[in-house]
């Protein structure tokens, strides 16, 4: 968990204009204040889940480690909407990049892709030993450690700590400073216009991040999406690859400023399918007169 708040300004501008050849940029500057940041890591980590069905589900027969740490606010503070002041910090940035080929006319284009690098930056928060460690699991034998007594994410520690029959403790946090990445992203996104009202987009999401368990990160992702275009009527269809949830199709309708469609009606529709999403919505302003 790594929640945050920005406070950003941006600054974009055409950058080159001439016969077929377009190009704009942007940047935004962003300062972060740090609100809460939260992990559990595992390591070699075995066992068994099971349940009995007066007490609930129990881990059995377990060996391996459990890492937690935490910087900032109590997650439950986060969770229940009830927070303090900031007391961690950070900078960051977005930057972007669009270039569009225009051999019929100024106003469209034959070939346009853009380039991104969304939420560069991270925040520095300092480590709260009350609530982080590390421990070695040793539930064997007859042991039960039932999951509902490990309780909030934040009083982990405390049922590790009073559960030594279970959890060996080995190194603790010092309550030094550690600097935890945004979720940081390269995204690339390529329309092609076929003709007339006719386009196929491509785009791809590819993580930056890093694998510190103390890092977010979003998975990586690709799209393709053939779709038509008229000022009145427009009909897309993506296809998705995900690293989460894999393979995707949906469809979506636009009709004047409507749209309603879904990222995963049809793949869920066909098939077992780990997503299924649906989204309705309205858009201000207007498409240009071709």
């Amino acid at each position: 968990v790594n929640a945050w708040t920005e406070f950003g300004a941006s600054y974009g501008r055409v950058i080159y204009d001439e016969g077929m050849h377009f190009l704009k940029g942007g940047i935004t500057l962003k300062y972060l204040a740090g609100v809460a940041n939260g992990y559990l890591q595992m390591s070699n980590l075995k066992g068994t889940l099971d349940v009995d069905q007066n007490n609930g589900v129990f881990l059995s027969q377990t060996t391996g480690m459990v890492g937690l740490g935490f910087g900032g606010h109590p997650i439950d503070d986060v969770k229940n909407g009830h927070l303090g002041g900031f007391n961690s910090s950070g900078f960051g940035a977005d930057l972007g990049f669009v270039y569009e080929f225009r051999p019929l006319s100024k106003e469209g284009y034959l070939l346009k892709v853009g380039v991104a690098l969304l939420d560069l930056g991270s925040i520095s928060y300092k480590q709260d030993t009350s609530r982080t460690g590390a421990y070695t699991a040793h539930v064997t034998g007859a042991q039960k450690a039932y999951l509902d007594d490990f309780g909030e994410v934040d009083n982990f520690k405390d049922y590790f700590r009073t559960h030594p029959q279970y959890f060996t403790p080995s190194t603790l946090g010092d309550g030094s400073k550690y600097s935890v990445g945004l979720p940081t992203t390269l995204q690339l996104d390529v329309d092609y216009h076929i003709f007339s009202g006719f386009y196929a987009n491509l785009a791809g999401q590819f993580s930056l991040a890093g694998n510190k368990a103390y890092n977010s990160s979003y998975y990586g992702a690709y799209t393709l999406t053939p779709r038509y275009e008229g000022r009145s009527f427009g009909f897309y269809l993506p296809v998705n690859y995900n690293e989460l949830t894999h393979f995707n199709a949906g469809f979506c309708f636009r009709i004047g400023p409507m749209f309603l469609g879904s990222g995963s009606l049809l793949s869920a529709a066909i098939k077992d399918s780990k997503q299924m999403d649906f989204y309705v919505g309205f858009r201000f302003g207007g498409l240009r007169k071709g």
